[in-house]
C-alpha cells in the first residue's frame, strides 16, 4: 500500500522537447536568482497576460521563494479555459504539494498526464511526491522520464544531478569493485565511504554521522524529566557519551541529528570541521549505549535546552533501525529492519512482518502523518516527542470549527508557561488508531516547523497523546504504527471505537 503512486508512473517514449532560447527570466531562474526571476516573469506577464507558461513559471518561482500564499493566489487567477491544461494542472499540483496536500497533488498530476502524458514537469513533480512517499525506485524512473523529454529544464537537470547521477555512480563503483577482487584495506575503505556518501543523497534520511552504528539491536533507557511536584512527565532524555563525559539529550522526533549546548561543546574541546556549516562542531566518536557513531557533525546552540538538558537528539539518528519508543517501559528499542532487495533504495513493499504499519510521508527528518480533523480536514501533522501538548495551526482549527469571537483562552500550564488553548474540542483520526477526542489543543504558529519541513505542517502530536502510546517508526520505508499503552487515552463508553485525552491522568 502506498499513499501517492498512481497508474501514470510508467509511460511510453515521448518526443524530446525542442529547447527554446532562454529569456532573462529563465536565466535568472536557472541561476537560482529567484527574486530577480519573479520580477522578470511578472513583467513578462503584464505584456502577455494570457500566457499559461509564464504564469506557471511565476508560480514555481514564488514557491522557491517560500511565497506559498502568493503562488496559490496566482493559481486562482487562471481562467477556466486554461484550467485543464497539463501546464496549469502541474502548477496546481506544485502548490498543493507545498500546502501539505500530496494526495490532492497526485489527483492533479493524474489529470495533467491524462491531458498530456509527455509534459516533462508533470513527471518531475510526480518524482518529488514518490520521493516523500518512500517510493525511491519510482522516483528515479520519473526523473529519467522527465530528463528524456526535457533535459534543458533547470529543475529537471538539478533532479538528475542530485538523484539519478549518484545512483549511476554507485552502480558503476559496485561493478568496478566486483571486477577488482584484490583491493587493499585502505582502498576498500575509501570505496565504501564513497558509496555511503552517495547513498545518503538517494533518500530523505539525513546522515550527520558518516558511519552507521554497527550493533544489530539495542535497548536504551528513556529518562523522564518531571514537569511539576505532581510528577507529570514533561519530556524524555537519553544519555550519550562525548569525549569528556556524558550528556543528557532530549529525544525529539521533530529534530535531526544531535545538538548540544555551547558549554558542552567547550567542555569537550570540540571545534568546527573545515567547510562545515555554521554553528556546528566535529565529533570523532559519539557513543549511545552499545551504539557507536563516528565522524559526526553536531549542532551547537547558545540557547538553553529545556529541563536542564545538555542538548537534543532527533530519532532520525537511528534511521538504520526499526525504532520503538515505549514510554510505558521508558525504553527506546532498536531492532533490525526487514531485509530489502537491491543495491539502491527501492520502492516500499508490503512485508508480512510489517503488518499493522501504515505509510506516512517522509520529508527530511519529519515523518508526517495524515490526520483527519473532525471528519472534515485531512492535513499533515508531525509526531513531536519534544512537545508537551498537541498543537494545531489556527487556520486548520477555524476550517473545522464554528468559532465565536473568543476562539481561544489563555491557561497557565504546569510548567509555568502560558498557552492559548482552543475552546472547541477536536476529533483526530490518524494511522491505525481509533478516533481520539482532544479538548485541550494549543493554538500554535507552525511557520518555522513548516519551513524546516519544506511543506506546510498543520499540527504537532504532542506527548499528551504520544505518551499513552507505544510508537513504532520506520524511516527507511516511511511507516509508523501505534499501540495504546495506558489510560491517559480513555475509551469512551458512548463510542467504543474512540478515545478521549485525559490530561489529568498520571504517567
Amino acid at each position: 500500500m502506498t499513499l501517492a503512486v498512481s497508474a501514470f508512473g510508467q509511460t511510453n517514449a515521448c518526443p524530446v522537447v525542442n529547447a527554446a532560447p532562454l529569456t532573462n527570466a529563465d536565466k535568472a531562474y536557472s541561476a537560482e536568482r529567484y527574486a530577480d526571476a519573479e520580477s522578470l516573469y511578472a513583467t513578462a506577464l503584464e505584456q502577455h497576460p494570457n500566457s499559461i507558461a509564464l504564469k506557471a513559471a511565476l508560480v514555481r518561482t514564488l514557491l522557491h521563494e517560500g511565497k506559498l500564499s502568493e503562488a496559490a493566489s496566482e493559481m486562482e487567477g487562471i481562467s477556466p479555459d486554461d484550467s485543464h491544461s497539463a501546464v496549469t494542472l502541474t502548477a496546481l499540483a506544485e502548490v498543493e504539494l507545498q500546502q501539505g496536500l500530496p494526495w490532492l497533488a497526485v489527483k492533479s498530476l493524474d489529470a495533467a498526464q491524462s491531458t498530456d502524458r509527455c509534459y516533462a514537469r508533470a513527471h518531475l513533480l510526480r518524482s518529488r511526491v514518490m520521493g516523500v512517499d518512500s517510493m525511491y525506485a519510482s522516483q528515479r524512473q520519473e526523473i529519467l522520464q522527465a530528463y528524456a523529454i526535457d533535459p534543458t529544464d533547470a529543475d529537471i537537470a538539478r533532479a538528475w544531478k542530485e538523484i539519478v547521477e549518484p545512483a549511476n555512480q554507485i552502480e558503476s563503483i559496485e561493478r568496478a569493485r566486483g571486477e577488482m577482487r584484490a583491493l587493499d584495506a585502505k582502498t576498500r575503505q575509501n570505496v565504501e565511504a564513497s558509496v555511503q556518501s552517495l547513498m545518503a543523497r538517494l533518500s530523505e534520511n539525513s546522515q550527520t554521522c558518516k558511519v552507521s552504528p554497527t550493533a544489530a539491536a539495542a535497548t536504551l533507557p528513556l529518562l523522564p524529566t518531571l514537569e511539576d511536584k505532581d510528577q507529570h512527565i514533561d519530556r524524555y532524555q537519553i544519555e550519550a557519551q562525548l569525549p569528556q563525559g556524558s550528556a543528557k539529550l532530549l529525544v525529539d522526533t521533530t529534530a535531526s541529528g544531535v545538538f548540544i549546548s555551547r558549554a558542552m561543546a567547550e567542555l569537550n574541546h570540540l571545534r568546527p570541521a573545515a567547510g562545515a556549516p555554521l554553528a556546528t562542531v566535529h565529533v570523532d566518536d559519539l557513543k549511545i549505549g552499545p551504539l557507536e557513531f563516528h565522524d559526526c557533525t553536531v549542532g551547537v546552540s547558545d540557547a538553553r535546552f529545556p529541563d536542564k538538558a545538555d542538548g537534543m537528539i532527533g530519532t532520525d539518528m537511528f534511521a538504520p533501525y526499526l525504532i520503538t519508543l515505549d514510554f510505558r517501559l521508558k525504553e527506546l528499542r532498536l531492532a533490525p529492519l526487514p531485509p530489502q532487495n537491491g543495491l539502491l533504495p527501492g520502492d516500499r513493499v508490503a512485508l508480512p512482518e510489517m503488518k499493522g504499519y501504515v505509510p506516512v510521508y517522509h520529508w527530511r527528518q519529519f515523518l508526517l502523518i495524515p490526520v483527519t480533523v473532525d471528519k472534515k480536514e485531512r492535513r499533515l501533522f508531525v509526531a513531536g516527542t519534544g512537545a508537551t501538548y498537541t498543537t494545531m495551526a489556527l487556520d486548520v482549527a477555524r476550517a473545522v470549527s464554528k468559532p465565536g469571537r473568543d476562539f481561544t483562552y489563555e491557561m497557565q500550564t504546569v510548567s509555568g508557561a502560558k498557552e492559548e488553548f482552543y475552546r472547541d474540542h477536536f476529533d483526530l483520526r490518524f494511522a491505525n488508531l481509533p478516533v481520539i477526542q482532544h479538548r485541550s489543543i494549543v493554538e500554535y504558529d507552525l511557520a518555522t516547523v513548516s519551513k524546516n519541513a519544506g511543506v506546510q505542517v498543520a499540527g504537532i502530536l504532542g506527548l499528551d497523546i504520544l505518551d499513552s502510546l507505544v510508537v513504532h517508526l520506520d524511516y527507511r520505508d516511511g511507516l509508523v504504527r501505534f499501540e495504546v499503552a495506558n489510560m491517559r487515552l480513555t475509551p469512551k463508553v458512548s463510542d467504543p471505537d474512540s478515545y478521549s485525552v485525559n490530561l489529568d491522568a498520571m504517567h
